[in-house]
């Protein structure tokens, strides 16, 4: 039994990463998948400890494209900003202490 887009009751082909709607070839919306800070920084780290030579594969290939729905899109976009946030946040603690605790130790 063919499944039916839920947008325009035609033949589905592929479904929605997030919500695992079913999509016609008209209603679907490519983009890269939703990685969060924890995966990204979790990933970094042990790929840069057990293969070093892949992390600039890693960092700076492209990543496949992956279905949407146009509503889960519009949700994942919020998503990213706020896990951009939360990575440059935590970039920015990092440097503090990298540049903090030498001035820190020069002055005690």
């Amino acid at each position: 039994m063919a499944m039916a887009c839920t947008a325009c009751d035609a033949a589905a082909s592929t479904t929605c990463t997030v919500c695992k709607s079913a999509l016609c070839s008209a209603h679907v919306q490519q983009g890269q998948p939703f990685i969060s800070a924890r995966q990204l920084v979790t990933t970094t780290a042990t790929t840069a400890f057990r293969a070093p030579g892949v992390l600039a594969d890693l960092l700076f290939k492209e990543l496949d494209l992956v279905p949407y729905c146009a509503s889960c899109r519009e949700e994942l976009a919020a998503k990213r900003t706020t896990e951009q946030l939360k990575f440059l946040i935590g970039m920015l603690m990092v440097l503090a202490l990298v540049i903090g605790v030498p001035i820190y130790l020069m002055f005690v």
